[in-house]
């Protein structure tokens, strides 16, 4: 991989408005190097979303005694407090909840918000739209005679088509995605993926992208940042519960697989999660926290990211 583009210190923020229902980010560190893609993950309501509202900027890293934030973001160079128009031109995101405007068409809203970032091409964007099957009539405000091309009177499918062309219309070393598959349908799936690998290709870009598919993530991400959630204080956070590469994570597990009898002489310090039945019994462990016995050895596996993620979220 390359150079780190993007760099997360220790950031925390208190989010206290009635949608978050008081949920903390807890000191979030990680890196993102030039060329790779992050596959963040985590069970619903630890944070996923609200990380990725301060790493584009919506949500600041200010001293607001409200909705309190510290730590630092760098991207590329740029500080997202100090210089946040340069940091926020230079990267792309594509949103679960839209931020373009449902009256207006899909060009419509990229000649409103196009000129916004340095080097939009119109053009290009067209071309985009066009490729990935968005309807694109040149339409500005709303008119009974043609309301399907107003984002409002499209599917959320075809919205997040429609922001993830105008997010590769523009120089941005950094594309932000928040669960941008769930709701595309299957056809378009391997294109998508096909986009993100171009995008990354030369190297001197990086894709964040969240997304409860595990499977999906497992496919297409170098590396992890799994987010966790607790309750301290009475007061639900989110932190970091692993950052790194998927190697790395699943070097730390084992499945075993093997009848109920074998099963419960597991140490309960490695045990993880376990279901047992007459048919078919397995154990999640972590051998970083003791050996496997010989005997266990045999009846054990490397386990997958979705395995993983299930026994280690049921806790």
């Amino acid at each position: 991989m390359g150079d780190i583009i993007l760099k997360c210190e220790k950031v925390s923020k208190k989010l206290t408005s009635k949608e978050e229902k008081c949920f903390n980010l807890k000191d979030i560190s990680f890196e993102v190097e030039a060329g790779e893609v992050i596959g963040l993950i985590g069970r619903n309501g630890c944070g996923k979303t609200s990380l990725i509202k301060v790493l584009i900027g919506t949500y600041r890293l200010n001293d607001n005694l409200v909705n309190k934030g510290s730590g630092k973001v760098t991207f590329i160079g740029y500080d997202s407090k100090k210089n946040q128009k340069d940091y926020r031109n230079a990267l792309s995101f594509v949103l679960i909840d839209n931020p373009f405007d449902k009256t207006l068409s899909p060009i419509g809203n990229g000649e409103l918000y196009g000129p916004y970032y340095s080097g939009f091409s119109m053009d290009k964007y067209v071309e985009n739209l066009n490729k990935f099957g968005v309807y694109s009539e040149k339409k500005w405000w709303r008119n009974d005679k043609n309301k399907s091309s107003e984002l409002e009177d499209m599917s959320t499918g075809e919205v997040l088509k429609m922001q993830l062309a105008f997010s590769l219309s523009y120089p941005s070393s950094l594309l932000v995605m928040d669960e941008p598959t769930g709701n595309l349908d299957v056809e378009f799936r391997d294109s998508f993926y096909d986009v993100i690998r171009d995008y990354v290709s030369d190297e001197k870009h990086s894709v964040i992208i969240s997304s409860h598919i595990i499977e999906e993530i497992e496919k297409i991400s170098d590396k992890l940042l799994w987010m966790g959630k607790r309750k301290v204080d009475e007061e639900e956070e989110g932190y970091v519960r692993f950052f790194g590469t998927q190697d790395e994570l699943k070097e730390r597990y084992r499945m075993v697989e093997a009848d109920k009898s074998v099963i419960d002489k597991i140490d309960g310090d490695m045990l993880v999660g376990k279901d047992v039945n007459e048919v078919h019994s397995q154990a999640l462990v972590d051998v970083s926290k003791k050996k496997l016995s010989k005997e266990m050895e045999i009846y054990s596996r490397y386990a997958d990211l979705k395995e993983i993620f299930y026994y280690v979220e049921r806790l």
